[in-house]
């Protein structure tokens, strides 16, 4: 199959070689050519119509001998996202997911099912044939055929009251697996049903209409990405504990030597694959098994490394708040003291050097300078906890009052 694309894309014009990979589960093809023409010499352009061409080609030939295609090709996740959803971890996409399917499966209808999701903090849009969602914190929308492609208006209606036999589901509140137990019922979202109709619901319960053994989770989108944060947050933590890093010069050791162990690895597993392609049948299995070892260390190594770098973007990021905060601290106490000094001279009939030194730290005269056969001299004056106060001159006043009246005037008319 690989033979035959090549020679219909390219074979004509371009030299090509055509690598098959046998040593995983899924058999592909790798194509390497020359990528200027043996005949005239035209530089390949791997435009959009070429990639058009390249996909129609491969599904035809794939559907010749019977394997699938893709048949709604999508822009496809980047690498770390595509790794976090195999892996299963609570990436964006997963949680309107779950919040999708409980959506649909606990709503009878469409109106309550855009109430379930607006209580969960969704902002949606169903309007048109693209239904899409998004948390607040994000700038744009997702469409949910995205997310499945099965996923179409059509297809939520008739989806519609799955689980919800006696009614309509309220929005419920997950937690993280790490929130202790004792935290996770601190806050109750509805009152307590009381009267008859709880009544009602315990019978349900003791006879069996209502499941057992199931456990109550109200859930929260915006909670979800902050505990993930959190998540994170404490797998740095808990790293900088295990190797002793309370420093920068000791996480920057600290990633020099895995950054280290890791090119030897990768070179020692590139040597393995070497030995793989001259190896016997017998011998490719024990070695493929020592590459699968390697490669486990490597991904250790990998994920040490990116928390190395979470920590120091995160210690900046944390320096340069403590800076703001600490600069905005010294502010407010320098206000203060100059209120302070304020409130004590309320009336000031005569300068004194008192009163100057009280609310002047220091006045810096320049040299005169002369421009357009005028003579300047700029004088400074560093008052008193708050330094220099720039205060406009009367162009820079007028100016100011032109633009305010403009303003009323607009706002008046």
């Amino acid at each position: 199959i690989g033979l035959k694309l090549a020679r219909e894309m390219w074979g004509d014009k371009y030299q090509i070689i055509v690598a098959t990979h046998l040593d995983k589960g899924h058999l592909h093809n790798h194509f390497c050519f020359n990528s200027v023409s043996y005949l005239d010499g035209s530089k390949y352009n791997y435009s959009k119509s070429e990639q058009k061409r390249l996909r129609e080609v491969s599904d035809r030939l794939c559907r010749e001998y019977g394997l699938s295609v893709i048949e709604n090709p999508r822009k496809a996740p980047s690498r770390p996202l595509y790794l976090d959803e195999k892996n299963g971890k609570p990436t964006r996409y997963n949680v309107y997911r779950e919040d999708l399917r409980e959506a649909i499966n606990g709503s009878r209808d469409l109106q309550h099912m855009m109430k379930y999701l607006a209580d969960k903090g969704y902002e949606i849009d169903f309007s048109g044939e693209h239904w899409k969602m998004k948390l607040p914190q994000y700038r744009h929308f997702t469409r949910l055929d995205t997310l499945d492609g099965r996923l179409t208006p059509d297809f939520i209606r008739s989806c519609l009251g799955g689980a919800s036999r006696y009614g309509n589901y309220k929005a419920r509140i997950s937690y993280s697996p790490h929130m202790p137990e004792q935290y996770k019922n601190a806050w109750k979202p509805h009152q307590k049903t009381t009267g008859i109709l709880a009544l009602y619901y315990h019978w349900c319960y003791q006879l069996g209409i209502f499941p057992k053994g199931t456990d109550y989770k109200p859930a929260s989108p915006l909670m979800k990405e902050e505990l993930r944060k959190l998540d994170e947050i404490t797998a740095q933590v808990r790293y900088m504990s295990k190797h002793n890093i309370s420093t920068l010069s000791d996480l920057h050791a600290d990633r020099e030597k895995n950054q280290t162990e890791m090119n030897k690895l990768i070179d020692y597993r590139q040597h393995l694959r070497n030995k793989v392609r001259r190896a016997t049948p017998a011998e490719k299995e024990t070695l493929r098994a020592e590459k699968q070892g390697v490669t486990e260390q490597i991904t250790e190594l990998r994920k040490r490394l990116k928390y190395a770098d979470g920590i120091e973007k995160r210690s900046a990021h944390i320096e340069a708040l403590t800076a703001e905060v600490s600069e905005a601290d010294t502010e407010a106490t320098n206000v203060a003291k100059l209120i302070a000094v304020t409130k004590k001279y309320t009336r000031i009939d005569e300068l004194t050097p008192e009163i100057l030194n009280a609310f002047v730290d220091k006045i810096v005269i320049h040299e005169r300078e002369k421009k357009d056969g005028k003579r300047t001299q700029q004088i400074d004056i560093y008052y008193s906890y708050v330094g220099i106060v720039d205060i406009p001159t009367d162009e820079e006043m007028r100016e100011m009052e032109r633009e305010y009246m403009q303003r009323t005037t607009r706002q008046t008319a």
